[in-house]
């Protein structure tokens, strides 16, 4: 596609965003397992419960090994592989007792203290609460206060207003101790539970406007091609190549493709079943390159410009009119 008009103004209707390594600069589940390993009493514990948690991490390594070298049909073989993989590894996480004995207070501190969000996802947000905009976090990791934690320097000064965090949670014994029991409850799991609240969103908005996903791993897959655009952050490897393995799917990685005011009706078009999904650090690289001149590619630097990127297609820029209605 290709488009030299000025970007039309954007209506949304929702944006639906993955947490760890979308909004945060790592994988978060390891600052839940540190937490736990903190309020072990004894050193001896804290030895049985790294022996526990080698052996979690081993065996889910060796079931995503198994599955990187197997071969699959389509896509929904290959999801329902990674599905059952992550069931496994939950199962074993309850079996080795990893994630009892924590409080609310306990998670929601390490995520306020502990996880970092990616450059320039602090600004998305305020833009996007700005506009009234409803914010949805979908995210698989296993605790909705870490999650809530995180994010708590904005939504506490209403600078962020969430409409919902959906994600997996810990079980928490209500009636008694209120720490967390040990067992996780399964609410977002597999790439079908991403969808299944995409479609819920669309199901109940009254809004005609686009809803937005945006996420960096596999389980993001089917939400984001079931969204009305699609955006790919991060390294993402193995959700580009599982968004290729869809009929008609197209990745937009170069500037060349699509000008920059041209995005958001490229990414939405549908063409028979044909769509693109927008490799938003990528084409990030190829838009830098091509106004510098510059032909390397620093990567780190284009992982810092990722999502000031996805405010100016989604909002504009200095310069630019505010793209929103």
């Amino acid at each position: 596609p290709s488009s030299t008009r000025s970007a039309p103004k954007q209506s949304f209707a929702a944006f639906v965003l993955d947490f760890d390594g979308t909004l945060t600069k790592e994988d978060t589940i390891s600052k839940i397992t540190s937490t736990r390993r903190k309020l072990l009493p004894t050193n001896n514990d804290c030895l049985e419960y790294d022996d526990n948690l080698k052996t979690v991490i081993k065996e889910y390594l060796r079931d995503r090994e198994a599955i990187s070298k197997a071969s699959y049909s389509s896509i929904e073989t290959l999801l329902e592989a990674c599905a059952e993989a992550e069931f496994r590894s939950l199962e074993r996480v309850e079996r080795y007792g990893l994630l009892g004995g924590l409080s609310r207070d306990d998670l929601r501190f390490t995520g306020s203290t502990s996880v970092k969000l990616q450059e320039g996802v602090e600004d998305f947000l305020v833009k996007t609460s700005q506009r009234g905009i409803p914010i949805h976090i979908c995210s698989a990791n296993w605790s909705k206060d870490l999650i809530i934690g995180a994010l708590q320097h904005l939504t506490d000064g209403k600078a962020v207003k969430l409409a919902n965090v959906a994600s997996s949670d810990l079980e928490f014994d209500e009636r008694g101790s209120m720490l967390s029991t040990g067992k996780i409850r399964r609410n977002i799991v597999t790439a079908d539970d991403k969808k299944k609240y995409l479609e819920d969103i669309r199901k109940t908005t009254k809004s005609e406007g686009r809803i937005v996903y945006i996420g960096d791993g596999q389980p993001d897959v089917l939400a984001m091609l079931n969204a009305d655009v699609g955006i790919i952050v991060g390294d993402g490897s193995s959700l580009r190549k599982t968004a290729e393995m869809a009929r008609g799917v197209q990745l937009l990685t170069a500037s060349a493709q699509c000008e920059f005011d041209g995005l958001f009706d490229a990414l939405s078009s549908r063409d028979g079943n044909h769509r693109y999904v927008l490799d938003a650090q990528k084409y990030g690289e190829s838009v830098y390159s091509q106004i510098s001149g510059e032909t390397s590619v620093d990567v780190a630097a284009s992982e810092k410009r990722t999502w000031s990127l996805i405010s100016d297609m989604c909002f504009g820029s200095p310069g630019r009119p505010d793209t929103t209605q």
